[in-house]
């Protein structure tokens, strides 16, 4: 038997909250166009992004992001998820912050001493402990 009332349910409680997070996937983003930032810590605040890949057929995921200084990060971890997969045949992605779309590039981390700087941030904004380094492993993208 499916339980209909209970998805409608929850549906409803999702809408009525205000949840900004939904985890599927969408197309192209739309915003005001925005030049990008000297500095990402301006947006650090905000927990959840949308990020966009694959010009030529948009795909764009909610996704949690870090900003350390001048760069911003956005953490796959271990998933090689479709926008993954999306950057490493196009780098040009589009990151859509509160009601600003700005026009970037995405490059995986590789440096472990990059990463592990990464993984204080993210510690810290997230509350998470995680304390894995090993780069080769995880999918991290700085953009800019």
């Amino acid at each position: 038997m499916r339980n209909y009332p209970l998805i409608i349910l929850l549906t409803l409680l999702v809408s009525i909250s205000g949840c900004a997070y939904i985890p599927f996937s969408g197309g192209k983003l739309t915003g005001t166009p925005t030049e990008a930032l000297a500095d990402w810590r301006e947006i650090a605040s905000i927990s959840i992004i949308q990020l966009e890949t694959n010009p030529e057929q948009p795909y764009s995921v909610n996704i949690w992001m870090v900003a350390e200084q001048a760069r911003i990060y956005v953490f796959a971890g271990d998933n090689y998820a479709q926008w993954v997969q999306n950057i490493e045949s196009n780098h040009a992605v589009r990151l859509q912050a509160e009601e600003k779309v700005y026009d970037l590039h995405a490059y995986r981390v590789t440096d472990p001493d990059e990463y592990l700087s990464f993984t204080h941030v993210w510690n810290e904004k997230y509350e998470s402990d995680r304390t894995d380094s090993d780069v080769q492993e995880n999918y991290l993208f700085r953009l800019e």
